[in-house]
């Protein structure tokens, strides 16, 4: 009876193991999409995209010419992205901010790095929802 039980248990955290594999496996497709079609809009392939406790997603433009725009036009271009991640990220109802950085990174001597992430502007679902549904 032990060993049965045992075997049960067994299949079931393989089985579980597998349905998380293949929620990871799609979730990271998923921010793929995202990368892609922002990389395209801007184009650059700098472009970070994280997902946090699954319904944070930040954007990051690494490196970009963008960061040297004033406040208004950044904030402006961050909207524009953000709605690009938006509309790209298939698991939409989950999302509750999409956050879009402008980073900067530095490498000195291949071991000193250098992140500056500190110019972000954020966006609520509700946000972006509003300003799909007043385009339309």
């Amino acid at each position: 009876m032990k060993t049965c039980s045992m075997a049960i248990c067994i299949v079931a955290a393989v089985i579980c193991s597998a349905c998380d594999i293949h929620q990871v496996a799609g979730t990271f497709n998923d921010l793929q999409q995202v990368q892609r079609t922002v990389s395209k809009a801007v184009g650059t392939d700098n472009v970070t995209v994280n997902l946090n406790n699954g319904q944070y997603l930040t954007i990051g433009l690494v490196n970009t010419p963008l960061k040297n725009l004033s406040s208004d036009q950044r904030r402006a271009k961050a909207l524009e992205v953000a709605k690009l991640g938006y509309r790209s990220y298939p698991s939409i109802p989950k999302l509750s901010e999409i956050r879009v950085v402008f980073v900067v990174q530095h490498s000195y001597l291949g071991v000193f790095n250098y992140t500056d992430a500190t110019d972000a502007f954020s966006f609520s679902k509700s946000e972006l929802s509003s300003i799909e549904h007043t385009a339309q």
